[in-house]
């Protein structure tokens, strides 16, 4: 996996990433509570992501016909770019009068997120041999599991030492970086034309897009994978702090928990491309891997706080296997997806995956006031066991008739000659 840094161009570009992802946990941290500070409601807080997330749905589709059209380098430098001026920006408001500007700052950076992420997926499978995805995939989940264990620790460090504005300075700095690093990195050009993007042939290229993804099994099913995955663990985060406050965990062990699922992710990242070359069989590992995320997440629920061993090991496991798919999923549409369409492709699975860790969540917080935040998770748990046994006996029904047409058609051209 690591040979992949032998890439100069793509070292630069992946440790580039990592400090952005470092410092944008910063965010995570500063930009609510700076909120609360501000406005003193609550309402705002939740606002502010919620109308990010919007965003993010409302111009994907657009997003990725764009990212098809233009030189994916270039995206990703401009998207880098102006979120280092949005999150700097944030400087500007000083009190209540103008909260209203952080609202389009959270618009700006949910239409960037919409262009970055899916321009980042296609730049990746046109530098990489197909073979080699799988390590680069799993790269850039490792530099973001890590970020997501020592980012909030610096983050809340640095928000007790320097306050809001110098934690905001650092995080729009760190996308600057990210700009640079994408400057640095090789990205093949498509040769598409983008000088004639109309609304007449975005629409065009949105319902290209779509009956690609429609004649194509694989991508069918990671978008199906990503949908179940995300709906049943989306509201996670939250119903587990909830669930192990309520049963009287302390904060440590609710922070080991959490570290915990993070290094299973960063084991995961490490071990999963040597388990490819070996498995061979992605779309059964997929499965694989879905089923153990089903079973240690309803393990994990219902052994924490009181079986600290069962409870740990399983929080693990369950992070190490969702880095599995999750690395799986994007590799797989890579794999399976003509370079040209790759943006459109991509930014319906960022679609899928977005709306369904909000539904997940909004049901989460919804379905609280009638049950445990245990047994939610346990129902969630269920859906996505029952979803893995269900698809992997179908993917087995597939392969069968696949395998018996083979054998008739091997029949016919045997009487035929």
């Amino acid at each position: 996996m690591f040979n992949l840094l032998r890439n100069k161009g793509f070292m630069a570009y992946w440790i580039a990433q990592f400090i952005s992802q470092i410092a944008n946990s910063f965010h995570l941290i500063a930009l609510p509570l700076w909120v609360l500070s501000i406005t003193k409601s609550p309402f705002h807080t939740g606002a502010i992501a919620i109308v990010e997330t919007i965003s993010i749905l409302i111009f994907s589709l657009f997003a990725g016909v764009i990212v098809d059209r233009v030189n994916r380098k270039f995206l990703l430098i401009i998207s880098d770019l102006i979120r280092f001026g949005l999150i700097l920006s944030l400087l500007l408001v000083k009190s209540e009068d103008n909260f209203w500007f952080v609202y389009l700052i959270a618009i700006g950076m949910g239409i960037m997120s919409s262009f970055f992420i899916p321009a980042q997926t296609a730049a990746i499978q046109t530098i990489f041999k197909k073979e080699e995805l799988s390590a680069a995939n799993s790269l850039l989940m490792l530099s973001m599991s890590v970020s997501l264990i020592i980012g909030p620790i610096l983050g809340g460090t640095a928000l007790e030492y320097w306050g809001y504005s110098a934690t905001f300075i650092i995080n729009s700095l760190s996308f600057f970086i990210g700009a640079i690093g994408s400057l640095i990195i090789k990205v093949p050009n498509l040769n598409s034309d983008s000088k004639n993007i109309t609304k007449k042939n975005v629409f065009f290229e949105i319902i290209e897009g779509i009956k690609v993804i429609r004649e194509t099994i694989e991508i069918k099913k990671v978008l199906l994978f990503q949908l179940f995955t995300f709906l049943g663990t989306g509201a996670n985060s939250t119903l587990f702090i909830l669930h192990l406050k309520g049963a009287g965990a302390s904060p440590n062990l609710i922070g080991t928990y959490m570290s915990t699922q993070g290094i299973g992710m960063i084991v995961g990242s490490l071990f999963l491309p040597n388990i490819i070359k070996k498995f061979k069989d992605s779309s059964l590992l997929m499965h694989i891997s879905l089923f153990l995320i089903s079973i240690t997440l309803i393990l994990f629920i219902q052994s924490s706080p009181y079986f600290i061993i069962i409870s740990i090991i399983s929080i693990f496991i369950f992070g190490l296997f969702l880095s599995f798919l999750n690395v799986l999923c994007r590799t797989l549409l890579q794999q399976s997806t003509p370079e040209q369409s790759m943006g459109r492709v991509a930014s319906v699975s960022r679609i899928v995956i977005t709306g369904a860790s909000a539904t997940s969540t909004a049901l989460g917080s919804l379905l609280v006031y009638l049950l445990s935040a245990k047994t939610i998770v346990s129902i969630g748990g269920g859906i996505l066991l029952v979803f893995s046994l269900f698809s992997y006996v179908h993917l087995r029904a597939s392969k069968r008739l696949s395998k018996e047409t083979q054998q008739l058609g091997t029949v016919m051209e045997g009487q035929n000659e």
